[in-house]
């Protein structure tokens, strides 16, 4: 919201409303970028491998293996940043994902991007893996057709695949996924029948 700097974005970027105002806030280009550019990069960091929250990367995204890393987060964030056990719940509901079916991913800085299905409806980003010199993994949003500015960003959250232990954990907790909460309320439903197959399959490297 504030621009904090290294969030990963290749470019300059703006929050403000969204075009659609139901939407809430989104996220504005500010500057052109062409077809197959990368607008995007969030390096993967397992929760089994983190031991504080404190200087994470501002492009980190925090991978879930498990309900037991789920738990551990939740710890860490109560006793380094004063959360309550229901604020952790609360940023899981809108903001955990997932692209592979087995793990679930948070952002330590969310993109703020809403959900579009397809080009004429603005959507603009594709997210793909990528290997990192390091050895480390980068989740990669590429362009899907040219970027100007104040063009809003938008991917498609049909792409997400919500791992079953976290569907098993908001079931017992009481909560949503943001994948089921996006599509029931732009489609009613987050069924295949009502939304329509994704944009592009999901291929995660091998």
């Amino acid at each position: 919201m504030n621009g904090l700097p290294d969030q990963g974005w290749q470019l300059e970027t703006e929050i403000r409303d969204a075009t659609i105002k139901a939407a809430g806030n989104g996220r504005f280009a500010l500057s052109v970028r062409k077809k197959d550019a990368v607008l995007i990069e969030k390096v993967l960091m397992p929760m089994k491998q983190t031991d504080t929250l404190i200087g994470l990367a501002n492009n980190t995204t925090l991978t879930f293996e498990d309900t037991e890393d789920l738990e551990k987060y939740i710890k860490l964030a109560m006793a380094e940043g004063n959360y309550t056990r229901q604020d952790v719940l609360t940023e899981y509901e809108h903001f955990l994902y997932g692209f592979d079916g087995v793990v679930g991913c948070l952002n330590y800085c969310t993109w703020t991007v809403n959900h579009a299905g397809d080009a004429k409806e603005g959507l603009n980003i594709r997210f793909q893996e990528k290997s990192l010199p390091d050895g480390k993994t980068a989740y990669v949003g590429v362009c899907v057709k040219d970027v100007e500015i104040n063009d809003e960003l938008y991917m498609d959250y049909r792409r997400f695949t919500i791992p079953k232990f976290y569907q098993e954990f908001t079931k017992a907790n009481g909560i949503g996924d943001v994948r089921k909460n996006t599509l029931t309320a732009v489609y009613g439903s987050d069924e295949l029948a009502k939304t329509g197959k994704p944009s592009e399959p999901w291929t995660p490297l091998n």
